[in-house]
């Protein structure tokens, strides 16, 4: 990394092992206790691996989330670097109402956001948390370091960096660097069709 090019990195979490909480039909948020599967924990350390070949970072950023928290500590010990979690960098809600119990439900609720381009008509059926909303929450903890000389990694998910990016479909611990420059082109970037319909985000 240049100094002065990058405040925050964007990484996504590695690979999840839904298995482990598909069984149980557990309700809501209590999907998100997914740890890595062994190729995830191994994206993991790779991400860290480039991060250290790249200059390092000040600190790991992360999402609350067992995915996002498995991840962040994996990079954090290749870099060293302490681990700070940040609730607003969890991911995007398919159902605001913590009432999903099964894939086919997410990823419903998934192209049907896409086919609103992110934002949810008034009374509409279904209650996934509009683009914008996961955009403003996620600036709100990113903004200070976007401003500052700090270098930060903040390890989260797909939804919340497409919508702080515009870029959709970041790969398992796939990363993008956010500048503080960008973020005005990203609140123009529009969500983009149905094309990943039928994946899990």
């Amino acid at each position: 990394m240049q100094d002065g090019a990058v405040s925050v990195v964007l990484v996504r979490h590695g690979e999840p092992d839904w298995n482990l909480v598909a069984g149980p039909a557990w309700k809501g948020a209590a999907n998100d206790f997914a740890p890595l599967t062994a190729p995830g924990r191994q994206q993991a350390r790779d991400a860290g691996s480039t991060l250290l070949a790249d200059g390092g970072v000040e600190r790991v950023l992360s999402s609350p989330m067992t995915r996002a928290l498995e991840t962040a500590h994996i990079i954090a010990g290749v870099l060293d670097v302490p681990v700070q979690v940040e609730l607003r960098l969890r991911e995007w809600l398919p159902d605001e109402t913590y009432s999903w119990t099964t894939a086919e439900e997410v990823t419903s609720a998934y192209a049907d956001m896409m086919r609103h381009d992110g934002k949810r008509p008034m009374n509409h059926d279904l209650h996934w948390e509009p683009l914008d909303v996961v955009r403003e929450r996620a600036l709100s903890v990113l903004q200070p370091y976007l401003l500052s000389e700090s270098r930060v990694v903040a390890v989260c998910h797909e939804v919340l960096i497409h919508a702080v990016t515009g870029c959709p479909q970041t790969p398992h611990a796939g990363r993008r660097v956010l500048q503080a420059d960008g973020i005005s082109a990203a609140s123009r970037s529009r969500v983009g069709g149905a094309e990943a319909a039928g994946r899990r985000p």
